[in-house]
């Protein structure tokens, strides 16, 4: 498994350990006690998910993308969320659908990255949040840009953004596909 964002790459081997190329031409690998089943790279961070559900960040966290409760760069990869069934990094934000379809979000606010029902709402978010909502969701996709997507467990296609390009603040239904 390998993903890609900027200048940060991030790749699984087959014993579930972790290797970062970031900036450089070399990988490294990423001290982590768990077996990795998922990764994905930010900007200039990464997000990791476990075989037992637990998520993984380490990196830059200008906007709380780290979801530690703050804004300080953290290079040593540390525990922020459990009961995790899928990740998705975006450029400066993440979200996290559970084992209980539940999507929590955190990180970069700006353009209504993150799902919310308060319009006015772009601040950033420093710890992972649910979103609380009676949609029971089975994939999230933290856009790289300024837009979103979700899948529901009816296959149900949702998707939020930047509201200057009409996609909203929250997730609205776009479209259904029942072979999904």
């Amino acid at each position: 498994y390998i993903t890609s964002e900027q200048a940060n790459t991030l790749a699984i081997d087959t014993e579930g350990a972790v290797w970062q190329m970031h900036r450089s031409r070399e990988f490294k690998k990423i001290d982590i006690n768990a077996k990795i089943t998922a990764v994905d790279a930010g900007a200039h961070y990464a997000v990791a998910l476990d075989s037992d559900g637990n998520v993984w960040t380490w990196g830059a966290n200008k906007c709380g993308q780290l979801g530690d409760g703050t804004t300080a760069d953290n290079d040593t990869p540390q525990q922020v969320f459990t009961n995790a069934a899928m990740i998705s990094a975006g450029a400066d934000a993440v979200m996290a659908v559970t084992k209980n379809n539940e999507l929590y979000a955190w990180g970069s606010g700006w353009s209504h990255k993150l799902p919310k029902k308060d319009y006015d709402n772009t601040e950033n978010c420093l710890k992972p949040t649910k979103y609380e909502s009676d949609i029971k969701f089975a994939y999230a996709e933290c856009g790289k840009g300024i837009s979103n997507m979700v899948l529901d467990i009816d296959g149900n296609r949702y998707c939020w953004g930047d509201y200057t390009y009409n996609m909203g603040v929250e997730p609205s239904q776009i479209g259904s596909d029942t072979s999904v």
